[in-house]
C-alpha cells in the first residue's frame, strides 16, 4: 500500500534494449471493505473496522482524512454508538456499537 519503484526493460531481437523507471502508487480512496459478518448478542457492544480501498482494490494505508458512517439498513432494532468515524491510516474503526434486538441486521457503511 505504498509507492514502489519498478524498472521496466524492453527488448526485441536485434534492437537496442531500453529501460524505464516508473513509480507505481496506490490511488485515492474509492470504496470500502467491511467484514462479511459480525456476531454480537442483542444489546452487547461490538466493534467493526472498515478499510479504505482504491479503485483497484488496494488498501490505502496513507489516508487519515476520509470519514465513514454506519447505519442499520435492515432489521427491527436500533444501532447505537458512535456511527461516524474518520479513518486512521486507512482504517475506520467503530468500537462500542450495539444493536438492541436479537436476530440479524445489515450494516451499511458509507463514505
Amino acid at each position: 500500500s505504498k509507492a514502489e519503484t519498478v524498472t521496466l526493460r524492453f527488448a526485441s531481437g536485434a534492437l537496442t534494449p531500453v529501460t524505464s523507471v516508473c513509480t507505481v502508487a496506490v490511488g485515492p480512496p474509492a470504496k470500502l471493505s467491511a467484514p462479511g459478518s459480525v456476531t454480537a448478542l442483542g444489546g452487547a457492544a461490538f466493534s467493526v473496522a472498515v478499510q479504505l480501498l482504491d479503485a483497484g482494490g488496494n488498501f490505502v494505508a496513507t489516508d487519515s482524512s476520509k470519514c465513514v458512517s454506519v447505519a442499520a439498513s435492515s432489521g427491527a432494532g436500533t444501532l447505537a454508538g458512535t456511527t461516524t468515524r474518520c479513518a486512521a491510516l486507512g482504517v475506520a474503526t467503530f468500537p462500542g456499537l450495539s444493536y438492541d434486538r436479537a436476530g440479524s441486521a445489515t450494516l451499511t457503511f458509507t463514505p
